[in-house]
């Protein structure tokens, strides 16, 4: 065996493995760890490698293959975000080679992140991005497809709790005070049209038909969708907007020239200004639009047209908002009307301390239209003295011993 304790580190191992016979380069690899893990590496090591080249790139060397495809076939915003990921991949995978990675990498990436105070919901999706990597690089017979799944955080630990969505006033009175008329046309697509703020510099003149009431833009995954333009002041101030412009994006930041893509200072301005205090963002917007959707009756097949969703499941969420905001207006109203509406208490008009001795509460209970613990309340309180435990049942016995005489 080829694995011997490290001789300066405390808690480390020394593989020494040949991957490619004797012929081949011999490789030292440091292991933290425990024996049987630094086993398993070393054994997953050599099966891996058999049949495979004679020098494995690492990950950080076949890197630039990937972004050279993944900047060709995702969205810009996609690929910024795999990057912000591959900060963090590349401290435990970067001068790994593909031959080495076993789930065990996995694990210890998984909890060096937990440790740094990092959701698992971000870790999921740091995950996601290592597995495009190597799908890519099976693919293209850069690497030998894995023998095991690269497993993240179950579903149930990751799922982002529902957000807390503004009433429809509270939109309008964020929205009346937008600093100037452009962010207010813009935050007013975010909220009647449903927009992804990503979608924002996709909204270009030639695809708004005032005429028809709908506009295009061009959501995830390079997906286009129409977009209704539910009202007419709605369309009236794009008419304007597109009159100021001529041609291109609606919208252009001054100072690059590009489309805007943010709007978030003045949004969190005007959430200032409208003396909001939840946390407000781009995405808000939309979350209100799928809430007051359905709120106002827009069929849930509809709405996931409407907002682009692929499952079913994503639209659903709308629906629990809704609930959830309906339940806590309707709260409002009891809240100021209870104090005169509680519950009188039922008066008992009959005799209960000769009746307590005749019927089990059970049925005195049922003859009253209230529970049982109801009438031993109310027993305690007057001084009723209630037969002891037992009496009924050895009522019963007895009646049964004289008709079996009989």
């Amino acid at each position: 065996m080829s694995i011997r304790k490290h001789s300066k580190w405390s808690g480390w191992w020394v593989i020494d493995v040949s991957p490619y016979g004797r012929s081949g380069k011999r490789e030292r690899i440091n292991w933290q760890g425990t024996e049987s893990e630094a086993i398993q590496i070393e054994a997953d090591i050599l099966r891996k490698a058999r049949g495979g080249p004679m020098v494995a790139p690492t990950f950080s060397e076949l890197l630039p293959d990937f972004l050279l495809y993944y900047k060709s076939e995702k969205r810009s915003s996609t690929v910024k975000d795999f990057m912000f990921s591959w900060h963090e991949l590349v401290k435990d995978f970067g001068d790994l080679r593909p031959t080495h990675f076993t789930p065990i990498h996995i694990d210890r990436f998984k909890q060096r992140r937990l440790k740094d105070g990092v959701s698992k919901r971000t870790i999921n999706k740091n995950i996601a991005y290592l597995s495009s990597l190597i799908t890519f690089l099976v693919n293209r017979k850069l690497m030998l497809a894995l023998d095991f799944k690269i497993i993240g955080f179950p579903l149930k630990q990751t799922t982002a709790p529902l957000p807390e969505v503004p009433t429809p006033e509270e939109i309008a009175k964020l929205i009346a005070n937008a600093p100037n008329q452009q962010t207010r046309l813009i935050m007013l697509l975010l909220y009647l049209c449903g927009l992804r703020i990503g979608e924002l510099p996709t909204v270009c003149v030639e695809k708004i038909y005032l005429d028809r009431g709908c506009m295009y833009v061009t959501g995830k995954g390079d997906k286009e969708r129409i977009i209704a333009i539910p009202t007419a002041d709605l369309a009236e101030e794009l008419k304007e907007q597109i009159e100021k412009v001529g041609s291109g994006p609606l919208f252009i930041n001054p100072r690059t020239d590009k489309p805007l893509k943010s709007i978030r200072k003045s949004i969190i301005s005007a959430a200032k200004a409208a003396g909001m205090n939840q946390r407000v963002y781009h995405h808000l917007f939309r979350h209100s639009f799928g809430t007051h959707s359905i709120m106002a009756g827009t069929h849930q097949r509809t709405l996931q047209d409407l907002l682009g969703h692929v499952s079913m499941s994503t639209t659903n969420k709308y629906v629990h908002l809704a609930a959830e905001t309906l339940m806590k207006e309707a709260g409002k109203l009891g809240a100021m009307v209870s104090p005169g509406l509680t519950r009188p208490e039922k008066e008992i008009e009959i005799d209960l301390k000769a009746l307590v001795w005749q019927l089990p509460l059970t049925q005195i209970a049922k003859l009253l239209g209230i529970s049982d613990v109801a009438v031993r309340k109310r027993c305690v309180k007057l001084g009723i003295a209630l037969p002891p435990k037992g009496h009924w049942q050895r009522d019963i016995n007895k009646r049964r011993d004289n008709v079996t005489t009989i």
